[in-house]
């Protein structure tokens, strides 16, 4: 029995370790495509809000109009 390991054994951990590697970045790069689409729904939802309220200001009376009492 040798103390030496066999040259396939190193072979097939460096694959293995290669395949983890690549596995770990395309979860990351996932997850982080998912953050930004995320990011960019709320952001949206933000924007249409702001719209929304912008055109009912008038609506609302909260248009900086000053009524005068007569």
């Amino acid at each position: 029995m040798s103390k030496w390991v066999d040259i396939s054994t190193i072979i097939a951990a460096i694959a293995g370790l290669w395949a983890l590697a690549f596995a770990w970045l395309t979860y990351v790069m996932s997850v982080r495509q998912q953050n930004e689409n995320e990011f960019l729904a709320l952001q949206s939802i933000v924007e249409g809000l702001r719209v929304e309220l912008e055109s009912m200001k008038d609506w609302t009376g909260a248009g900086g109009l000053i009524l005068e009492d007569t």
